[in-house]
Formats: C-alpha cells, structure tokens, sequence
C-alpha cells in the first residue's frame, strides 16, 4: 500500500487516509507481538509525517512491549519535545523515564510543571492573606495593600525557586510518581533510597488521610439518584 486510490465515485482519498491506515496497523501489530513490523509501519509514517506526537508516542510503546524501556524512554521524549505544554505527554515521559532507571531525567521532566503549579498555589495564599479574592481586586486596591501583596509574593516566589521538583512532587502528593521512584531505586540496587521514598509516602498518607477519604466519598453525590445532587 503505497498511494491511494480514487473512490467508486471519483473523489480521492486524501493523503492523511494513508498515514492513519498505517497508524493503525502499527497498533494492530504490536497488539499480536508482531513488533518488529509494527515498527516497520510506523517508522513508515514517521519518516512521512515526523511532526505528529501520536507516532512518537505508539513507537514509544511498542519498545515497551518488546521490553526496551530505554528505547522507549528516547521516543517519549522526542514525542514531547514536539509539544512541551502537553501535560499527558510530560507525565507518560516521565513514567516511562522512571520505568528505565532514569530518575534524574524524570525528575527535571516533571519540574517543568511542579513549579508553575506552586507560584499559583502560593499567589492564592498571598491574595487570601491580603483579603483580595482575585487579581482584580489587587487593581483596585490601596497603595499600601499592593506593595504588601508584591512583597509576599517575593517571599513565596524565593520559595519555589529554592523548592526541588521531587519536594514539590511529595507535597503535592503525586504518588504516582513516588512509587514509581521506589520501584526504580529497588531495581537500582539503591535500597536505602528506596526505604527513604517508602517512609516519606507511609508519612504523607497517615498526615492526609483525610483527604483520600473525601475524594472517595464526593463520586456519591454526582448521581442523580443522591439526595444532595444539584
């Protein structure tokens, strides 16, 4: 299959029918194990279409199905470098970063987002400590309450720059991630480290219990059969 061909009514199959057909089979194939001809189809399209993350992410599996997670790793991040704002992709590069040992590499992937999330949480701590709902009303606010506002933030904003992703990734409880480091460590031969990310997840969970709790109970109110459901 190399070229389309026109249709019983004369109009033509656009070129991207080719690309997705043999996207597909990527798929098809490395869903059977057959690996070495589902690269073969994608490394086809690719080499057609090198700016499309959807290829770059199913080769990335397909060598973790045949069990080369470096490899893997390699074009997870070749699929992200195409869109660094893409929040899925930077998560899957991450994991797939840790799945191969490379917790270096996954921890400097995730602090492209750990520390744009904190300078936010810690602008809504400023804004609630100064009275102010929102940035509107640090506009219309007095003098005095808006260079109080800008010296809180200089202090929180010293904060995160001085805050490592894997601290942030703890506080924000992304676990995820820690128990994949766990996992990495033990397959490292690194048990103490390994021993230090177990204590620091039992030490989350037993401080936050109550919040696990809380997110396991609301799915009860978003039936329509729940007496509370708006």
């Amino acid at each position: 299959m190399t070229k389309h061909h026109d249709q019983e009514n004369g109009e033509k199959e656009p070129p991207t029918t080719l690309l997705w057909v043999q996207y597909f089979l990527a798929q098809h194939f490395d869903k059977l194990g057959q690996y070495l001809l589902a690269l073969e189809y994608i490394n086809a399209v690719i080499a057609g279409t090198p700016t499309l993350i959807e290829l770059f992410y199913i080769k990335a599996k397909i060598y973790k199905h045949i069990g080369n997670l470096k490899e893997a790793a390699k074009w997870m991040d070749e699929a992200q470098s195409l869109d660094t704002a893409d929040r899925f992709i930077n998560s899957k590069c991450a994991k797939y970063m840790l799945r191969a040992n490379m917790i270096k590499e996954a921890e400097e992937m995730c602090s492209k987002f750990t520390r744009s999330v904190f300078q936010i949480r810690f602008l809504t701590v400023v804004l609630h400590e100064c009275g102010c709902v929102n940035t509107c009303h640090i506009n219309s606010g007095t003098q005095g309450v808006q260079k109080r506002i800008l010296h809180l933030l200089e202090l929180e904003l010293e904060v995160v720059e001085g805050t490592s992703a894997m601290e942030n990734l703890n506080e924000m409880q992304c676990m995820w991630f820690e128990t994949e480091c766990i996992l990495a460590y033990q397959r490292l031969g690194r048990y103490g480290d390994a021993l230090k990310k177990c204590h620091e997840v039992e030490r989350e969970e037993r401080s936050r219990k109550c919040t696990p709790e809380a997110v396991l109970s609301s799915p009860q109110l978003w039936g329509h059969s729940a007496p509370l459901f708006p």
